[in-house]
């Protein structure tokens, strides 16, 4: 297991412990792991030189890869502050 997934999920047991009725609205147990990791993603595309600007990340990307995990609690508002 590499050291990227280590710190994801002990992320998500510690965020999950700390806020437990957030986390009780998700579908799913491994929501804040996806979550997390689809922001490193994001941000991994956006700063990545080696990514021509026309194949970036784009919203509809970014929200066609959380569908079916959290998009059902999070806001638009929160879905534009993570893009």
């Amino acid at each position: 297991m590499s050291l990227y997934v280590c710190v994801w999920k002990a992320f998500s047991g510690c965020y999950a412990e700390c806020n437990p009725d957030v986390v009780r609205q998700f579908r799913r147990a491994d929501t804040v792991f996806l979550l997390a990791f689809a922001i490193v993603m994001l941000n991994t595309d956006l700063h990545n030189k080696n990514i021509k600007p026309d194949r970036k990340m784009k919203l509809e990307d970014f929200i066609r890869n959380l569908r079916g995990t959290v998009l059902h609690v999070l806001s638009q508002k929160v879905i534009f502050c993570c893009f």
